[in-house]
């Protein structure tokens, strides 16, 4: 009987599944770029800009 190890498993996995996570790589990024170019791409993340300091050069 042949020994089963993480070794043989994971490029086993990774052979099998390599569509899978390109496929889940190009979901992420058009998601991404669907949200940059949405109403939510201007959204402020933080402090409102009020709060900002005044600093100078």
């Amino acid at each position: 009987m042949k020994s089963v190890t993480a070794t043989t498993q994971v490029p086993s996995a990774t052979g099998q599944f390599s569509w899978l996570y390109l496929l889940i790589g190009l979901k992420v990024v058009i998601f991404l770029v669907a949200l940059t170019v949405s109403r939510y791409g201007d959204v402020r993340l933080g402090e409102p800009a009020i709060t900002r300091p005044n600093l100078s050069v």
